[in-house]
């Protein structure tokens, strides 16, 4: 990446464009701390971020901070319950205590991301759920921690179209109601203008374009934008409507992550 600048506001979604090697998911890893950036600066809520130094400067970022990967299959370990899975960021973070408070905590979880009954999902192993079942237990997992940041790199381009859907709208829902904020990395420029607030489209390691929807993906100033664009399949226009609907206006304009 080189000079790449981008800010997520509260409640925001945030979409990441462009095409495979472009930059999009380095980006998302450098956002999590999975990744290193080798200049530059990383900030949230105005708190420089870029160089935790400690085991616990970490920990309390990533109580803020999670990301959503794009393989559902390899994302949980085939050895774990689902329970496990969920549970797992909560004992890494000293938050289990009280064995009652953390199943409260891991069933609620579960059941607000559509695994219900909760208590039957728990039980089970990564190979007795579907695909779009998988996903929804590694939001779960993702969102157990109550983060102000969720970073999904391409969270539905693995599932099938009608799973995609699904997935999609409990994320706006999750968003909704728990007043989440998304960077959105995406290779699929008419999902990305159904739902997200702003758009930057990345190419070479650089952002070329950001904006609104309306503005990036509808009336494009650069030539490679308007190559994406007619090159990219066309979202079913009653999907683009119902996922368009989802939509909340931010909460802020404070920049939360920048």
């Amino acid at each position: 990446m080189d000079r790449v600048n981008l800010s997520v506001e509260r409640g925001e979604i945030h979409a990441i464009v462009g095409e495979s090697g472009s930059g999009k998911s380095t980006l998302a890893r450098v956002a999590t701390r999975l990744q290193m950036p080798t200049q530059g600066r990383i900030l949230m809520n105005g708190e420089d971020v870029t160089f935790l130094r400690s085991r616990a400067e970490m920990r309390a970022y990533r109580k803020r901070v999670q990301m959503i990967f794009q393989d559902p299959f390899s994302a949980i370990n085939p050895s774990q319950t689902i329970f496990d899975h969920v549970a797992e960021p909560l004992i890494v973070n000293g938050m289990n205590s009280d064995a009652q408070k953390l199943a409260q905590k891991v069933l609620g979880t579960l059941a607000s991301v559509g695994l219900r009954p909760a208590e039957i999902f728990a039980r089970r192993f990564p190979n007795e759920l579907s695909g779009g079942q998988r996903q929804r237990a590694v939001i779960a997992g993702a969102l157990v921690l109550e983060p102000e940041l969720v970073i999904a790199d391409e969270p539905v381009s693995m599932l099938d179209v009608s799973v995609s859907a699904e997935i999609i709208k409990l994320m706006l829902e999750l968003r909704a109601s728990r007043g989440l904020a998304y960077i959105f990395v995406t290779h699929d420029l008419h999902l990305a203008a159904a739902i997200a607030d702003r758009v930057s489209v990345m190419r070479g390691g650089r952002i070329i374009e950001a904006g609104l929807p309306t503005e990036v993906l509808k009336r494009p100033r650069e030539d490679y934008t308007r190559q994406l664009l007619a090159s990219a399949p066309t979202l079913d226009e009653a999907l683009e409507r119902r996922l368009s609907r989802k939509l909340k206006t931010s909460e802020s304009n404070q920049p939360m992550l920048t």
